[in-house]
């Protein structure tokens, strides 16, 4: 997929939304046309200072390092940098560094850094969004911004505007696994990729006894894709178990995906 083909799935099904502020995609370039199978999907953007979703793609367009740059390890995430879309001289020397080469990670960064190396991925090469475009700072923001799009929660955005984008951009890019940042019940992107496509509670299934070790489904569509959420890493480790079980899962998918 390239650029435009983004644009053409963006236009098609949450045109009614960009004029809103929010970040549609921040993973490389590369990515999008030689993409490895995997996406990684957030919540939603916080804090302040994106610009609307048509300016986002705008300047995504027009930003030369986005070939190779994806925003967990390129990014600098800290404040006030991050919101005003400035590097700080801390990550400036990390990303000189020829041994590190990438920003002084916040922990968030640095745990989906950890789970790449040990599952045996590429972070460059990996599909990375939010479930929901759109930017608030906080709970109370996103009622209020709800409000406006005549919605009664988050399930009614996701299912109304982008799990049909998702739907068709994981089918056209051959995504196998998607990564969900947050397993949570209620609000993370694992429960909204459940709910929207029906899945039973009984065919969720949890990795161990603990929401740190993670929990999966696997969807049968035009391709056999894996869900998995792992606690958020803004806030949480992933459990050794959870990695392994996810490390296992994505071999498997990888193989199947070959064989076809």
């Amino acid at each position: 997929m390239d650029f435009d083909e983004l644009c053409q799935l963006v236009e098609k099904h949450c045109k009614a939304l960009l004029q809103h502020k929010g970040e549609i995609y921040f993973g490389s370039q590369s990515a999008l046309s030689n993409p490895n199978g995997i996406a990684l999907v957030d919540l939603n953007p916080g804090g302040t200072g994106l610009d609307t979703l048509s300016q986002d793609l705008v300047h995504w367009e027009k930003s030369q390092q986005r070939v190779d740059s994806v925003a967990y390890l390129d990014m600098c995430w800290h404040e006030p940098f991050f919101s005003e879309r400035r590097t700080c001289e801390r990550c400036c020397s990390s990303l000189e560094d020829p041994e590190l080469g990438h920003v002084h990670l916040q922990p968030h960064q640095k745990r989906v850094l950890e789970i790449s190396r040990s599952v045996g991925f590429d972070l460059r090469s990996s599909l990375a969004f939010n479930a929901i475009w759109l930017q608030t700072k906080d709970a109370e923001a996103l009622v209020d911004l709800l409000n406006k799009l005549h919605l009664d929660s988050m399930q009614s955005v996701f299912c109304t505007y982008f799990f049909r984008f998702f739907r068709e951009f994981f089918d056209k890019c051959n995504t196998r696994l998607v990564i969900c940042l947050g397993n949570g019940e209620e609000e993370s992107s694992f429960a909204l990729f459940r709910d929207a496509l029906a899945v039973p509670s009984k065919e969720v299934r949890w990795v161990g006894n603990n929401f740190k070790d993670g929990k999966y489904f696997v969807h049968e569509g035009s391709n056999k894709v894996v869900y998995f959420g792992v606690p958020h890493p803004s806030r949480h480790a992933f459990s050794d178990v959870g990695l392994q079980k996810l490390k296992q899962l994505w071999l498997e998918v990888k193989s199947s995906s070959l064989q076809h």
